[in-house]
């Protein structure tokens, strides 16, 4: 999603906009929660006038099944964007316990790191990463071996090394994307 560009919304903005569209066309109040529980229970307005029928005589397709198939194609869609940011986020938190952990990513030996304690000052404020490095390809290859892109650099080859595995690598690089 969308249709020109796949995948080049995440979930959490497929859940975000699932959230706020409704709102947006003043079918739920401001302060509505949107879950896998309270989006069916919205009625949209024009429901019953929707009458696209698949023209296509194997699918047996009526207007008010189209509907329903459509809006239980957009509930999916929710309930997946959802699990998928839990899931997500699972991984986020393991990014922070490894950057945070000094016996493993220990990022805070050399960066600033919101939520940190006792930073250091070698390397960058670790800030504005995903605007800073949008291809998130590029922050697992700094992770990985910072020495192929920056033959002078200070920081650890996390990855040569084996200091991190790629899962954990990843880990660390959703993590710094939510910075």
């Amino acid at each position: 999603m969308p249709m020109p560009g796949p995948r080049t919304l995440s979930a959490d903005d497929v859940y975000a906009l699932t959230a706020y569209i409704p709102v947006l066309n003043d079918l739920v109040p401001h302060e509505f929660v949107t879950d896998r529980n309270s989006l069916p229970k919205v009625e949209m307005r024009n429901r019953d006038n929707f009458t696209w029928t698949d023209p296509r005589p194997d699918t047996m397709a009526t207007p008010r099944l189209a509907a329903a198939m459509i809006f239980a194609l957009a509930l999916l869609i929710g309930a997946a964007a959802s699990s998928t940011a839990q899931a997500q986020s699972a991984t986020v938190d393991e990014g922070r316990n490894l950057a945070f952990d000094r016996s493993k990513g220990n990022c805070l030996t050399c960066h600033v790191i919101k939520g940190g304690n006792l930073p250091g000052s070698i390397g960058p404020e670790l800030i504005n990463i995903k605007s800073k490095y949008p291809n998130r390809d590029d922050l697992i290859a700094i992770l990985n071996d910072e020495t192929l892109r920056n033959p002078l650099t200070v920081m650890p080859p996390f990855g040569r090394n084996r200091i991190l595995t790629e899962k954990e690598i990843s880990a660390v690089v959703d993590f710094l994307q939510t910075l």
